[in-house]
């Protein structure tokens, strides 16, 4: 049963990175505009049991409106992506930071956590598919191999990119970074 999961798992994983390949960048009616506020903090809701099973906590902090011009869903997939890997590696009892910032001429969400953190080598290689840090401990967690590569086609369609900073044993923080010229911010 847990290996016809993970066939499962796998299948829907190359389905969306083959539906992701159909285009080199989002197809502008598929993007709306997007507070990403209530988009996080929805993923993150669906994540809180997972989250307590191991007495993690998740904390967010963002501004109360932050408009991107995005593809919800795609975002909301790869931002959850980026959580799931969160709660995997990191131990009981510890803390996840989610942010939304604007840094520079981009618009920045966050997942930080206090897990195993990643050795410097492994970041040129981290968003190829298949590709695992620790084979056995990912297959172990369940992992297919392909997240990190979802999200970063979902950054690349939305015409931004993502980033890793990490220190191997004390944790890691994975961004997607959206272009200034994709969102603005609603004032009232």
């Amino acid at each position: 049963m847990k290996q016809a999961r993970r066939l499962e798992a796998i299948v829907e994983d190359l389905l969306s990175l083959s539906r992701l390949d159909q285009s080199d960048e989002a197809d502008t009616n598929l993007l709306e505009d997007c507070n990403l506020e209530p988009l996080v903090s929805s993923c993150i809701q669906g994540f809180e049991q997972q989250a307590a099973e191991k007495s993690i906590k998740i904390e967010f902090q963002s501004p109360p409106e932050y408009w991107v011009q995005a593809n919800s869903n795609l975002l909301e997939q790869a931002l959850g992506n980026l959580i799931d890997n969160a709660i995997k590696y990191s131990e009981p009892d510890r803390g996840i930071q989610v942010t939304i910032e604007e840094v520079e001429n981009e618009a920045v969400v966050s997942v930080r956590d206090q897990g195993i953190g990643i050795p410097e080598e492994h970041f040129p290689r981290l968003f190829e598919r298949f590709y695992r840090v620790e084979k056995g401990r990912s297959r172990k967690l369940g992992g297919t191999g392909l997240g990190l590569a979802i999200v970063k086609h979902i950054a690349k369609l939305h015409l931004g990119r993502v980033s890793v900073q990490s220190v191997h044993g004390k944790g890691s923080t994975f961004s997607i970074h959206l272009p200034k010229g994709s969102f603005t911010r609603h004032e009232d």
